[in-house]
């Protein structure tokens, strides 16, 4: 038997901002022939501190049920109450969070949201060999895993109440009594715009998961392995974005509730082959569907009719059908027998890394609809009998979205086309690395390495612009490569770029 406990106590300090004078004009020539500006905003955020407590307590046992039979079982627990203010600052915590009509500021110190001690994550595994020579294993397991849910939490110490603004229009400038435009804290209706909240009854978002595997091993070096993998995701977190739920609030007010949801299959196929007589290769497929009703942290939801968490369910954005990968290092063998040429055949290597898989998800999207004077983003309607993609040359990957395809609502509202319905341009890419250690003397190693990635200079593009409103100059249209448009990492340092190469000498003591 084994047991364990985590305990977690965060502290977060954000410091104060002192107020900051904001001019806006909206076009050069405005700001050249006024002394008044469009839009005058004056901000200050007071020092806000608060604190996360996790605790989380388990028991494991590991049981050898016969020869050859093992199941590992256990239970966790999960104690994630709300985050909450320290030193005197206060986070805002609302009542009424379902009927948005009622939606209120509670009192102060009441907490984010109730929390809950049932959180009860109880986990198996079993491993059964299917021969007396340990050669054919299956293996199974399911779990209970849950997740603190105050991720989207933190940045609460940044707004309201702690964050006073005043706006102004036509404001003349330069300002000559600040004081007489410093904004002032309040926790009086009307609430300020970007204001942020919690439902009451929060749950922590849980997933359950579920394996099994089939894994047959060839002599001492090589393994093939068949695995489906399952999992369902609920009550995960939906941050929705509210046009002036009622007269309490002055602007957007962003919630988060529990009414996502995720569920996620795939069959995943694996070989590999420890280094043995110079050869090392890892191979793996995947065919796998992730769904869910968001895959992103916010979605606006003006009104919430707009955007019903069941008519948003389709592919995840980051939904990959199939994909391969394969990793192999080659130490080649010294052929020739003189020692002179042996001398300058050893040592050598070869490597390459193979991927390819298909295309991610387009939602196809409008912002001209329209609603209480916001712009909201909805999908179009689909033109019957229309192609979506049209082919030619001309077109970057040999094809684009069709313009005329799509439609706005025919009425107010989410039009019929559904959420990623439509795929772009899938990615393949071989890197090749040629290699020759070098020996200096001693412990002291030199080597020398030629590395080029794409080395077939396979031309690889990012999915087509998906918003309808940009014209046909761009809708449609793949506007860069695959690498441009990754993020993260420098372009030159991304896979779906032209073939690069890369000379490097490394000395290893």
């Amino acid at each position: 038997m084994k047991f364990g406990m985590d305990f977690k106590n965060l502290y977060l300090d954000q410091g104060a901002k002192a107020a900051g004078l904001l001019y806006f004009n909206f076009s050069l020539p405005e700001f050249a022939s006024t002394a008044d500006s469009s839009l005058f905003v004056n901000s200050e955020r007071r020092e806000a501190k608060s604190s996360y407590r996790f605790l989380s307590l388990y028991a494991q046992d590991t049981w050898k049920l016969g020869r050859r039979l093992t199941a590992t079982y256990g239970m966790r627990w999960e104690l994630a109450p709300p985050p909450a203010g320290r030193d005197g600052t206060t986070l805002a915590a609302w009542t009424n969070t379902i009927n948005l009509s009622e939606i209120g500021l509670a009192p102060a110190g009441m907490a984010l949201w109730k929390t809950r001690y049932d959180n009860f994550a109880p986990r198996l595994g079993v491993a059964y060999l299917l021969t007396s020579r340990g050669d054919l294993v299956l293996r199974a397991g399911w779990g209970m895993f849950y997740d603190t849910g105050s991720g989207t939490s933190a940045d609460l110490g940044q707004l309201f109440p702690n964050t006073a603004t005043f706006e102004s229009f036509n404001q003349p400038v330069p300002v000559s009594n600040v004081s007489s435009i410093a904004p002032v804290f309040s926790t009086m209706p009307p609430y300020p715009s970007f204001a942020k909240g919690f439902s009451s009854g929060l749950k922590s978002p849980v997933s359950l998961q579920w394996n099994l595997a089939l894994e047959k091993t060839f002599g001492e070096k090589q393994s093939l392995s068949a695995t489906y993998v399952g999992q369902a995701g609920s009550n995960l977190l939906r941050l929705e974005e509210l046009s002036q739920p009622n007269p309490n609030f002055s602007g957007i007010f962003y919630l988060t509730d529990n009414r996502d949801y995720s569920n996620y299959n795939a069959l995943q196929i694996q070989y590999r082959r420890a280094l043995s007589e110079g050869l090392q290769v890892l191979a793996h497929f995947t065919w796998a569907h992730s769904i869910d009703t968001s895959s992103g942290d916010a979605l606006p939801v003006i009104p919430a009719e707009l955007y019903s968490v069941n008519a948003n369910r389709g592919s995840s954005d980051f939904d990959v059908r199939e994909s391969f990968s394969a990793a192999a290092i080659w130490n080649v063998p010294a052929f020739a027998k003189r020692t002179a040429l042996r001398s300058l055949a050893r040592d050598w290597s070869l490597n390459s890394v193979v991927q390819a898989r298909t295309a991610f998800p387009i939602d196809v999207v409008t912002n001209s609809v329209p609603l209480d004077g916001t712009s909201v983003a909805t999908r179009p309607d689909l033109v019957p009998g229309v192609p979506v993609w049209i082919h030619g040359s001309k077109y970057p990957g040999g094809r684009a979205m069709n313009p005329a395809a799509f439609a706005l609502p025919a009425t107010l509202g989410q039009g019929d086309l559904g959420r990623n319905a439509f795929r772009g341009f899938g990615f393949a890419q071989v890197d090749f690395s040629l290699a020759r250690r070098i020996m200096v003397g001693g412990h002291v190693n030199l080597q020398a390495r030629v590395d080029s990635f794409n080395l077939l200079n396979h031309p690889n593009f990012a999915n087509p612009d998906n918003d309808i409103d940009d014209g046909p100059l761009f809708f449609g249209l793949s506007s860069q490569m695959l690498n441009q448009s990754l993020g993260g990492l420098n372009p030159v340092y991304q896979i779906g770029g032209p073939r690069s190469l890369q000379i490097s000498l490394k000395l290893l003591f």
